[in-house]
C-alpha cells in the first residue's frame, strides 16, 4: 500500500498492477486495496471505488510473465 502510494503521488499512474507469488493470497489485493485508501486520506479523492480500477491484479495471472516475454520476443523477432 505505501508502494501504490508513492506511485500514485509521484507517476499518478492510471494503473498499477501488482503481481509475483504472494497476490495469490485471495485476500491480500483487498487489503491493499483498503490501506491505500486509508494511507492516502481523501487526498486526490482516492474510494475504494477508484482504487478497485487503479490498484489490480494482471489479468493474466500466474502466466502474465510468460506472456509478457512471449510478447518482447515477438516484438524482437519483427524487427530483425
Amino acid at each position: 500500500a505505501q508502494a501504490c502510494m508513492s506511485l500514485t503521488l509521484t507517476a499518478r499512474p492510471e494503473r498499477i498492477i501488482l503481481g509475483g507469488g504472494l497476490m495469490l493470497a485471495p485476500h491480500l489485493i483487498g487489503a491493499v486495496r483498503k490501506e491505500f485508501v486509508s494511507l492516502m486520506n481523501g487526498y486526490l479523492n482516492q474510494s475504494i471505488d477508484n482504487v478497485n480500477t487503479l490498484i489490480v491484479l494482471p489479468r493474466l495471472g500466474d502466466d502474465a510473465g510468460l506472456w509478457g516475454g512471449v510478447k518482447l520476443a515477438k516484438d524482437l523477432a519483427r524487427r530483425v
